[in-house]
């Protein structure tokens, strides 16, 4: 992989790239641009991974922003040297979020009849790093909202498809067999899926999963 400068634009960079190797280096509003770009999607997949009946009792928020702290420490060494660093750290946030999810439905399974337990923080946010706020603030801005919008307006299959295939980056065969659906189907339905998303909102972050 070649070797770039982390908050310089290099050709083929998006503006999420650019903002992530500043943040890399310690860019708050960096941090900020990619958390928000990015917040959208995590919510989607924590609210899949949950589902309706957990969800009454968690904040796909809280899952979110413990899944960046984690990833704050590891944010330099993570992206340094990466020509498209965007996937990758999709890829490092989603599988936090999906291991989290899935311990909180097994210890749900376990005990059907009561009620779950109270999410205990695994990671405390630092007070004094101003990153910490960036990432544990709630994303009340017009652009969560927008993209939040955009994806809804899949069908429902498409969305499980920008789960699977676009933020948790399953291979299109293995998609298939979790759907029971021929591979090219799965993989059309993805191409369908992002051709929208890029269509209603060129420009931003569904470039980076193409």
């Amino acid at each position: 992989m070649a070797t770039s400068s982390p908050g310089t634009m290099q050709p083929g960079d998006s503006t999420t790239t650019v903002a992530l190797r500043s943040a890399a280096e310690g860019d708050v509003r960096g941090l900020g641009h990619v958390v928000d770009r990015l917040r959208p999607l995590l919510l989607e997949q924590a609210r899949y991974r949950l589902g309706p009946k957990l969800r009454r009792h968690y904040d796909p928020e809280d899952l979110v922003s413990e899944a960046w702290l984690r990833l704050l420490p590891e944010l330099p060494t993570l992206v340094k040297g990466v020509d498209r660093p965007v996937g990758l750290v999709l890829r490092w946030l989603s599988t936090a979020i999906f291991h989290r999810t899935q311990n909180l439905v097994k210890k749900f399974l376990r005990s059907p009849g009561e009620s779950p337990p109270v999410l205990e923080r695994e990671v405390v946010p630092d007070p004094t790093d101003p990153r910490s706020g960036v990432v544990t603030a709630v994303a009340r801005g017009e652009e969560a909202r927008v993209v939040h919008e955009a994806i809804h307006q899949l069908d429902e299959r498409d969305r499980e498809i920008l789960v699977l295939r676009g933020i948790e980056q399953i291979t299109p065969k293995t998609v298939a067999e979790l759907l029971g659906i021929p591979e090219s189907t799965a993989t059309m339905r993805w191409v369908r899926a992002l051709s929208r998303l890029r269509e209603l909102l060129p420009g931003q972050v569904f470039d980076d999963l193409a």
